[in-house]
């Protein structure tokens, strides 16, 4: 029997995902599987801990790295640096992230909420459907323009 592919990128999200009423809860993770998954999980879990609302994460590579581990029982089993890196540009594009900028003297991004990229609908069937961000970031008077990406967070221009 042939082993099945592993999920890579574009494989690895998921925009509709189906309920059974609408008294489920989504999440950013439900969307994604893989290292997507594990990324968007903990920066999920920063972002929430953010003491001023504003879902702010300053977390490095190294350390989005020591905290994504593939999903073994019991068997820390962490992702590679350079598949990190490959998931937070795949959730950069996809607008979960915002460009680097600072906030007092501290680099790093903000994560959107899932209410913001994706909402609840009835379709003969309960779905959450992935909607995307629009070009101003929630809460914010940020807009983001000349998007680039590298892996030191440094990717773009922010403008207020």
């Amino acid at each position: 029997m042939e082993k099945s592919k592993p999920s890579r990128g574009k494989d690895s999200f998921i925009p509709f995902i189906q309920f059974k009423d609408a008294q489920e809860k989504c999440s950013l993770k439900r969307h994604f599987r893989n290292a997507q998954r594990e990324v968007i999980g903990y920066l999920d879990f920063l972002a929430n801990k953010d003491p001023f609302g504003q879902r702010f994460v300053w977390a490095g590579i190294r350390d989005i790295t020591m905290h994504c581990n593939r999903a073994k029982k019991k068997v820390k089993n962490p992702y590679s640096q350079k598949t990190i890196v490959k998931a937070l540009q795949f959730l950069r594009d996809k607008g979960v992230i915002t460009l680097s900028f600072s906030r007092n003297g501290q680099d790093g991004f903000q994560v959107l909420k899932h209410d913001d990229l994706a909402g609840m609908r009835f379709n003969h069937r309960y779905l959450c459907e992935w909607f995307g961000p629009s070009q101003k970031v929630p809460g914010s008077k940020l807009r983001v323009t000349n998007v680039v990406w590298s892996p030191n967070f440094r990717m773009g221009v922010i403008e207020e």
